[in-house]
């Protein structure tokens, strides 16, 4: 189904339990043209499928965090407010209007007008255009004018007519997201400022090629610490992300607390708590640290500024330096479990969401929508799960490729080596970040003696 407008043409798609209309020309190309200036990640549903999840879980159980049952924040009320500070078409935005039935409100934002029409006009077709409201502006300006009236702009009134007065925000958001074209770093600030106590933030980075190591001075001086290029590249780039946040709530007096973090294709997601407590704050270096890494033998260990090695103790050759980088936990795992739980709890797609659609038609796309659903499902149990027996306080993981390639051996199974590994007395497990990786606190040596046997 299309539905012309005189920008561009749209078409409504479905994710999750929810209606987007997207520009038609988004569903072909994978960057934003002057041709087609509403731009839609189609590639993002995951990203947007564990946002409502995750949202979910936060708002069923705000205390989750062990270091913050010390500073309990008042409990998250009754009017809870969602930022969407860099919405797009909207997609994310949309889908917690229709499928978080306890957010009450949920705020759209974006610098384009364009972009805010064709929202406005999805919150319609959703029913949902009662809890949802639309602004024009740049993102901190939209983030920090949180007492002040909030205007939306249709393209039509864009210069010269007044603005619709669509409401007033006298708190902070409870839920914020950040969502940027690459680094979210400009924005970091601002979205901590924010969120109330002990709310939550999402945020993604899809500079991927700043943080896995190919403009190390770029990743400098937006993150504060040097990445590396290397086989597990993509959690020191999550754990740059995370050191990021902490560093700079740290600050504001305010804690984070990450409840959890993936990577998928070219972005990186975190999930944190915000905790507004100096005394929290104070502790934020303890987990900040750095991960060197030897490129001759594989060696690999985690340091502070007093501990920091110059050579590789088993060959001697000169480490490489990741950091500063967040070294704690990155997942909360009884937020895990409960996102696992919600996820197995889900429905399919309805009728409903085909009703521009004969009812034959109807059934067949709904059929076809579950089956989707379900295979969606099972990858996102199977992530959530795998994430749960992680040991991630251990900021680096192996591949049994990189080893089997050093040993000059065919590599045997990841269970394989996990039992070989958890039978010498080692904490030994998978990891989210790389399904054929695996996590260890074995040193390198330890490793390659148990491949050769």
């Amino acid at each position: 189904m299309t539905a012309p407008t005189k920008y561009s043409e749209l078409t409504t798609i479905v994710e999750g339990r929810t209606k987007i209309l997207v520009p038609s020309m988004s569903l072909q190309s994978s960057v934003a043209t002057k041709r087609e200036p509403v731009f839609f990640n189609l590639a993002a549903e995951l990203n947007r499928d564990i946002s409502v999840v995750a949202y979910n879980s936060f708002l069923s159980n705000s205390n989750f965090g062990c270091d913050c049952k010390k500073h309990n924040p008042k409990n998250i009320g009754d009017n809870v407010v969602m930022a969407d500070s860099l919405c797009g078409t909207g997609a994310r935005g949309l889908r917690v209007a229709v499928e978080s039935p306890e957010v009450n409100q949920v705020y759209f934002n974006d610098v384009n007008p364009l972009a805010i029409d064709v929202a406005r006009k999805s919150s319609a077709i959703n029913h949902v255009e009662g809890k949802c409201h639309f602004s024009v502006s740049k993102a901190c300006k939209f983030l920090l004018d949180g007492t002040n009236e909030r205007h939306a702009r249709s393209p039509d009134t864009f210069r010269g007519e007044k603005m619709a007065r669509i409401g007033r925000i006298g708190k902070r958001f409870t839920i914020v997201d950040l969502d940027p074209f690459g680094s979210p770093a400009a924005y970091v600030d601002c979205v901590i400022r924010s969120v109330e106590d002990g709310g939550l933030v999402s945020i993604t980075a899809t500079d991927t090629a700043v943080l896995r190591g190919k403009y190390p001075d770029v990743c400098l001086r937006k993150y504060y610490g040097l990445p590396l290029n290397n086989s597990y590249s993509n959690e020191l780039a999550l754990r740059l992300l995370i050191s990021l946040v902490a560093l700079t709530s740290s600050r504001l007096g305010i804690y984070i607390y990450p409840l959890f973090a993936h990577t998928n294709l070219h972005y990186l997601r975190i999930y944190v708590k915000v905790i507004q407590s100096s005394k929290l704050a104070n502790s934020i270096f303890g987990k900040i640290g750095y991960v060197q890494h030897c490129f001759h033998c594989g060696n690999r260990i985690v340091s502070d500024a007093q501990s920091r090695e110059e050579k590789c103790k088993f060959c001697s050759a000169a480490f490489k330096t990741a950091g500063w980088l967040w070294t704690g936990r990155m997942y909360d795992k009884d937020f895990v479990q409960d996102m696992m739980a919600k996820t197995l709890h889900q429905q399919g797609i309805n009728g409903n969401c085909q009703s521009n659609y004969s009812s034959e038609e109807g059934t067949k796309l709904s059929t076809v929508a579950n089956k989707i659903h379900n295979r969606k499902k099972k990858n996102l149990q199977r992530l959530f799960s795998t994430c749960i027996g992680e040991y991630d306080d251990i900021p680096y993981y192996f591949t049994s490729d990189e080893i089997a390639s050093r040993l000059k051996i065919g590599p045997p199974s990841l269970a394989t080596i996990i039992e070989s590994l958890s039978k010498a007395g080692f904490r030994t497990s998978q990891t989210g970040l790389n399904p054929t990786a695996f996590k260890t606190d074995a040193n390198i040596n330890e490793i390659k003696a148990l491949f050769r046997v």
